[in-house]
């Protein structure tokens, strides 16, 4: 317990702050407690995954996106994000890998938070088996595509936002599960509580 600082500087230039966190831990927590148990988790544990660890975190959430990993249709995809994947399930955290984006070549030369074209589904679907089948047995839990709600992502009108983002969850869980049958998928990752999202994804 007690009064925290986290401060993010510029390598090259040490004395540079980039950003600040001010934490307040009101407990310790139980040392005991599991991923299962635990409320406690960080985002971006890989790039300082032994501060993660020592601050008591027992998830982590990083990412895997698809529009940095593969960079032409046929290119082979870039693993190098793997080995520190697979570390935070060495360090006793439960990865939780977030996997969204669309490359350009994917999606019309749009934002990568822009969801791949049809013709590209079978592609979005190869991408997350690859991934499950490279991290069986060091990942279990994936989220699916994030903020699908906020108009930066899904940019048609809500209607046909909805059907798209429902249709690029289901191809993802075919493609975690034919990488992985253990993976499971988490989706409904909205911005904010819409409602009507909610009861889209609940009901349809």
């Amino acid at each position: 317990a007690g009064f925290y600082v986290l401060t993010v500087v510029d390598t090259t230039e040490p004395k540079k702050t980039l950003d600040t966190q001010q934490i307040v831990v009101l407990r310790a927590q139980d040392p005991d407690l599991t991923a299962a148990d635990s409320i406690f988790g960080v985002f971006g544990a890989s790039d300082f995954p032994d501060i993660a660890r020592r601050i008591g975190a027992k998830w982590a959430v990083t990412t895997n996106q698809w529009a940095w990993r593969q960079k032409s249709e046929d290119a082979a995809l870039d693993d190098s994000a793997m080995d520190s994947i697979r570390g935070i399930r060495a360090l006793g955290m439960e990865p939780i890998i977030l996997i969204d984006t669309a490359p350009p070549w994917a999606n019309g030369d749009k934002e990568p938070t822009v969801p791949p074209d049809e013709k590209h589904y079978r592609q979005w679907v190869q991408f997350n088996e690859n991934v499950a089948r490279a991290l069986a047995g060091h990942v279990t839990w994936y989220q699916s595509w994030n903020e699908p709600n906020n108009n930066f992502a899904f940019t048609w009108d809500q209607k046909t936002n909805m059907a798209k983002a429902k249709m690029v969850q289901r191809l993802q869980y075919q493609g975690l599960k034919k990488g992985d049958p253990q993976a499971k998928l988490m989706g409904g990752c909205f911005a904010g509580v819409p409602a009507d999202w909610f009861v889209a994804w609940l009901t349809e």
